[in-house]
C-alpha cells in the first residue's frame, strides 16, 4: 500500500466583490492510499454551502468534481481522472467563494500494474475520453482492472487474485462489476460489484464465470457452469442465471435441457481440470425489445436467444441445430462476446488460425431464415486471437474492440482501417474494453 502523501493549507479564501459570504479553510488533500492516481480533498466553510473542486494539470484546470448535493460546513469531494505521478493543481469553489490555486502530486503506479503503450494514436471522438478494460495474466490467474485514456494511461485500477474477462461500468456510473472468475478453485468464483470509492460487495457463486450483465429488474444475470455425465464422459453446460440484489438466484435457461450434447474440441480444449468443456458461455447481453437474453457459447459456435420469462430457446444462430442460413457461407466461430444492433447481431469471431480473427455484422432476416455479413473488421496481417476479443460501433460507422491474447485494444475508422492501437505485453492478454466519458455518475 503507498504512503498517503497530504497537502494542507489553513486560510480564507478572497471573496467575490460583491458577496460576502462564505470563508473557505483548512484545506486539506490527500493522496488515495490504494490507487495513486486519486486525490481527495476536505475544506471547511463559515456557513452552510455546497461546493466542488475544479482541477487539472495545469491552473488552467478543465476538470470538475461534482457540485455537493446538501448544504454543509464540511466537505469533501474527491478528484477522478487524473494520470500517476502528475502535479495536479486545484481550486475549491464553495458558493461565491473561491480558493486560490493549490497543488498536490499523485503518486507513481504499484510496479506490475500493467501498462499500455501506443502503437497507432486514438484521434476518434467517439473512444473515450477514457477505456474500461481488464488485463489478464492467464497463466497466473490474476487480472487488474483499469480505466485509462486514450494514450493508455492508467487512471483508475484494481487488481484481483483470478481472472476478469469482461469489466462492465454500473449503470449508475459509481462504479464497475465484473466475474472474479478462478480456474482452479471454481467454488469461489463470485460475482464483484466495485464502487470506485472501494467499496465492494461480492456474491460468492460456485462455477459463475466469464460474464455478467445488470438485470432489467435490478441485479445481476450470470452463466454458470453445470455437470452431467454423458456416456462416462463428465460434462460441462451452462445455465443463465439471475441474481437478486440480495444475492438470491434464479436459473432462466439450461444448456442440457435445450440444445442436444454432440461431442466438440471442448472435450480436448477444455481449460477445466475435471470435465469436457461443451457449450463454454462467453457473452450475454439483454434484448429489452422482446425481453429476453442472448448468450454466446464458444466451443458449439452458437449464440442463443432466451425468453426470459419462459426459459424457452427463441433461436439458435450458428452450429448444429440454427434456425438461420449463412449467405455467401460466412459462418462465424467459435467467438465472443455478442452485441446487439438494429436488425442483427455482431460478434467477434475468432475463428482459426488460418484465417484469422475478425470483427463481424450480421443482419437477421427472421422470415427467411438467413443470416448475412454486412460489415467486417479484419487485423492487418490476420492477426488471431483464439481466447477473448470484442467489438462495438459508433455512430459513425467506427468501432472499438480488444483482440485477446494480441495484448491490444483497436479503433478502426468508419472507413474501415486502423485508426488507434494500444497494446500491453508481458504476457499479458487485453479482456473486453468499453468506452467511459467521466469516473463520476453524472459524467
Amino acid at each position: 500500500m503507498a504512503a498517503r502523501r497530504i497537502a494542507s493549507v489553513s486560510f480564507v479564501a478572497s471573496l467575490c466583490a460583491c458577496h460576502a459570504g462564505h470563508g473557505i479553510t483548512h484545506i486539506v488533500a490527500s493522496v488515495d492510499p490504494d490507487v495513486a492516481t486519486v486525490i481527495h480533498v476536505s475544506w471547511t466553510t463559515a456557513t452552510p454551502t455546497t461546493g466542488h473542486v475544479e482541477f487539472g494539470p495545469t491552473d488552467a484546470y478543465g476538470m470538475v468534481s461534482p457540485e455537493e448535493t446538501e448544504a454543509a460546513t464540511s466537505h469533501t469531494a474527491t478528484l477522478y481522472g487524473l494520470t500517476a505521478d502528475v502535479l495536479c493543481h486545484f481550486a475549491v469553489v464553495a458558493g461565491d467563494a473561491t480558493s486560490t490555486d493549490q497543488t498536490i502530486s499523485t503518486d507513481p503506479l504499484p510496479n506490475g500494474l500493467p501498462r499500455f503503450e501506443v502503437e497507432t494514436p486514438i484521434t476518434d471522438p467517439d473512444v473515450g475520453p477514457l477505456l474500461l478494460t481488464s488485463t489478464i495474466n492467464l497463466d497466473a490467474d490474476h487480472s487488474a482492472i483499469e480505466v485509462v485514456d486514450t494514450s493508455g494511461a492508467p487512471v483508475w485500477y484494481r487488481t484481483v487474485d483470478a481472472g476478469v474477462v469482461s469489466v462492465r461500468a454500473t449503470s449508475d456510473g459509481r462504479g464497475v462489476y465484473y466475474v472474479a472468475e478462478r480456474r482452479h478453485a471454481r467454488e469461489a468464483n463470485a460475482l464483484v460489484v466495485l464502487g470506485f470509492d472501494g467499496t465492494e460487495e461480492v456474491f460468492t457463486i460456485p462455477e459463475v464465470h466469464h460474464d455478467a450483465i445488470e438485470g432489467p429488474d435490478g441485479g445481476w444475470v450470470t452463466v454458470v457452469s453445470v455437470y452431467q455425465d454423458v456416456d462416462g464422459t463428465n460434462v460441462a453446460g451452462d445455465e443463465v442465471v439471475e441474481v437478486a440484489p440480495d444475492g438470491t438466484t434464479r436459473v432462466v435457461w439450461d444448456a442440457f435441457e435445450n440444445i442436444p450434447v454432440v461431442e466438440n474440441t471442448g472435450w480436448t480444449a477444455s481449460q477445466l481440470d475435471d470435465a469436457a468443456d461443451w457449450t463454454h458461455a462467453n457473452g450475454l447481453v439483454y434484448d429489452p425489445s422482446d425481453d429476453s437474453y442472448v448468450v454466446s457459447f464458444y466451443f458449439t459456435q452458437q449464440v442463443v436467444k432466451i425468453d426470459r420469462s419462459t426459459g424457452a430457446t427463441r433461436w439458435i444462430l450458428g452450429g448444429l441445430d440454427s434456425d438461420f442460413t449463412f449467405a455467401d457461407g460466412e459462418e462465424f466461430g467459435p467467438q465472443h462476446a455478442p452485441d446487439l444492433m438494429d436488425g442483427g447481431l455482431r460478434v467477434f469471431d475468432n475463428r482459426g488460425s488460418s484465417k484469422g480473427s475478425r470483427m463481424a455484422e450480421y443482419a437477421l432476416d427472421d422470415s427467411a431464415g438467413t443470416a448475412t455479413l454486412t460489415w467486417s473488421f479484419e487485423y492487418p496481417g490476420g492477426a488471431w486471437t483464439p481466447v477473448l476479443g470484442d467489438v462495438r460501433r459508433f455512430a459513425d460507422g467506427g468501432a472499438l474492440g480488444s483482440w485477446g491474447i494480441m495484448g491490444d485494444i483497436v479503433v478502426v475508422s468508419p472507413e474501415g482501417e486502423l485508426d488507434g492501437l494500444l497494446h500491453v505485453g508481458d504476457n499479458q492478454t487485453a479482456g473486453q474494453v468499453s468506452p467511459l466519458s467521466s469516473l463520476y455518475p453524472d459524467g
